[in-house]
């Protein structure tokens, strides 16, 4: 387990915990990384067969108004973050 506090630029603190859920003989991990406010990311990441499968699923409360643009380049720069870690591991 992880966590991070962080202050904002307003001055409020935030805080992020990274937990890791489920490993399965060190070729599938879920990992859950939950965010103030109210928000969480799971990540699955799996062989299926030579490739590797990655599932991210992002869940909000429904009292967070979202920036679906900002959400969404988050999504995308954890799956090039993984991509990138991924095919590095193969060379």
């Amino acid at each position: 387990m992880q966590y991070f506090v962080r202050q904002q630029r307003d001055g409020r603190l935030t805080g992020e915990v990274i937990v890791v859920q489920d490993i399965a003989g060190q070729r599938r991990a879920l990992i859950r990384q939950i965010t103030f406010p109210y928000s969480q990311i799971d990540h699955l990441v799996a062989p299926e067969g030579t490739r590797t499968r990655l599932e991210l699923t992002y869940i909000a409360s429904a009292s967070v108004v979202l920036d679906r643009r900002k959400v969404a380049s988050n999504m995308h720069a954890i799956a090039t973050r993984y991509k990138e870690q991924i095919e590095q591991t193969a060379k």
